[in-house]
């Protein structure tokens, strides 16, 4: 599981610890990625890895729909044939940082598996009814 991708000259969207621990620079995902591949591991998506194929396989995901995740993360999976779900966190959709609708529209014209975070990433354990709506059903709408 990745945040998002560093990038020399960028600065990352949330530079909180919990975040930040699952940000990686684009080099080191490049290493983990062809070390997998150099040990026959596939990297699938989360709906691909719901299937448990028998092959060594594991499931890479990115939350939050940074924009890094079009820009960087999703040539280096192409380039060792790997997939991968992008939960976007649809509130953030063109924020700066985060990915434009063009470049969602274009991370899954890619083949990769879109799928849905709450709208503003909110604790849902914490919202009643009406904000549960907005953070999941208008979320999901949205997408």
């Amino acid at each position: 599981m990745y945040h998002e991708l560093a990038l020399a000259g960028r600065r990352i969207c949330q530079n909180d610890p919990g975040y930040a621990r699952y940000v990686l620079s684009q080099a080191e995902f490049s290493h983990q990625l062809e070390f997998l591949n150099n040990n026959q591991w596939r990297g699938l998506s989360v709906g691909e890895a719901l299937a448990f194929p028998a092959a060594r396989c594991l499931a890479i995901t990115f939350d939050d729909g940074c924009e890094t995740d079009v820009l960087a993360a999703a040539p280096i999976l192409r380039l060792v044939s790997f997939n991968a779900t992008f939960f976007i966190t649809s509130g953030k959709l063109g924020a700066p940082g985060y990915l434009s609708v063009p470049q969602l529209r274009e991370l899954s014209s890619l083949g990769f598996e879109i799928g849905c975070h709450p709208m503003t990433h909110a604790y849902l354990t914490d919202l009643d009814e009406a904000g549960l709506r907005r953070e999941i059903v208008q979320a999901k709408d949205q997408l």
